[in-house]
Order: structure tokens, then sequence, then C-alpha cells
């Protein structure tokens, strides 16, 4: 027993932010609970980012992780501040208009909490060089996913044109599940034409977008210290 708990304190968070890198970016949007007012949906990678946190919260619980507190702070604030605006809201403003639904303003805020509160838990799994380099290689190998299903949204029609039997009778392509308005976002399937904007496996082509900017420059710098290193 003891060496199962020591397993679980040293693996089952990392293997579960390892998987979220993993799921978030290569699981296509797709819905799974509907929320009244919005045709915005909860989704399975919310589910397993839950999960995820309630882990990391036993473990903090148990003193087995820390909180970085320079930069708890900041955060802190922020998600003060977003609450305190979402109860003068809820209270004040709520009643004075006609399309204002709590539930969706308390969901969009525990939104903001679910997306940076995933900092503290990675945070909280790196103890060493070995934690940073397994991570980027996980980012890696889901970047090279990622592109590889967006080029293959925006090249599919090729394949088509080159084996025209083959496809006539197994229709296929890398189909586009989009969040842009109520009725893309019950998870129908899309094959984009050649001039549409690609979105990979994300929602909409901007998701996209700002997947590449966090994740590109990470890379560009890791190649740029290799090579000045070597």
């Amino acid at each position: 027993m003891d060496k199962l708990l020591k397993w679980h304190d040293k693996y089952t968070l990392k293997i579960l932010v390892s998987f979220l890198i993993l799921f978030t970016a290569l699981y296509p949007k797709l819905p799974s609970v509907h929320i009244d007012r919005t045709w915005v949906y909860i989704r399975l990678e919310d589910f397993a980012i839950l999960a995820t946190v309630l882990v990391w919260f036993i473990q903090l619980a148990r003193k087995k992780v820390r909180i970085p507190l320079p930069l708890t702070l900041p955060i802190a604030g922020y998600w003060a501040v977003g609450l305190i605006s979402l109860i003068v809201s809820i209270v004040f403003i709520a009643p004075q208009l006609l399309g204002f639904f709590p539930h969706v303003a308390a969901l969009s805020f525990a939104r903001r909490i679910e997306y940076m509160i995933l900092f503290f838990v990675a945070f909280s799994t790196i103890k060493s060089s070995k934690d940073i380099r397994d991570y980027v290689v996980i980012l890696a190998v889901t970047l090279v996913g990622v592109l590889i299903y967006g080029l293959g949204q925006k090249y599919y029609l090729y394949l088509w044109a080159a084996y025209p039997d083959f496809f006539k009778q197994y229709s296929f392509c890398f189909p586009s599940f989009q969040t842009g308005n109520e009725e893309f976002a019950k998870g129908i399937p899309l094959c984009l034409p050649e001039e549409a904007r690609i979105n990979s496996t994300f929602a909409g082509h901007y998701d996209l977008a700002a997947y590449l900017v966090l994740v590109v420059p990470i890379f560009i710098a890791i190649y740029a210290s290799v090579k000045k290193w070597y």
C-alpha cells in the first residue's frame, strides 16, 4: 500500500497533466452536456480537467504539492475581481436586463478559473529538468498531431482527386467541429472546402491561431538555445 501511495504521489498528477496536454488539443470539440440559454456546451475535456484539479486539491491538502506564491497573488486577485463583478452583476444588473442569465455568467466565470488553475497544477508537477523535458516532448507530439490534422483539412481534396474511385466509395475527410454558431456547436462534422480557413482539432480558426501563438515560440526558443549551446 505504501509503495502504491508513493507511486501515486510521484506520478499521478504528471500523468494527468500529460494527458491533458494531448487530449485538450487533439480531441475534437464535441458537445457533451447542454446548457440552457446558450449554445456553449460542457465538453469531455472539462470533466478531465475537473478530475485532475480534484486530485491536485487532494495532494495540496496532503502537502504533497505546493503553490508558487509570487505568481499566486496576482492570479488570485484577478479571480477576486471577477467574483465581485459576477456578484454585482447578478444582484444589481440581472434584474434590470431581460437577456441576462445568471447561470451563464457564473459558468463563464468558472471557465476562466478552469483555464488558469491548470498553471498551478502543472507547476506543482515539475520537480526537475527531466519533467520539463517530458512535457516538451509531449507538447511536440501534440503539435505535430495538430499540424497533420490541419494539413489534412486543407489538402484532403487532393487525395480525392488522385484516387476518385476509392473516395467515391469511401467518402473521407478530416472533419471540422466548430462552435461558431448554434447549429455547428451541436457537433456537426464539416468537410471544409479548399478555400476555407482550417481550424484543425479546435473549435475555430481563431482557437488554432491562439494555440500556435503560444506553442510555436516555445519550440523556436528551444531550437535557438540548442543551436547556441551546440
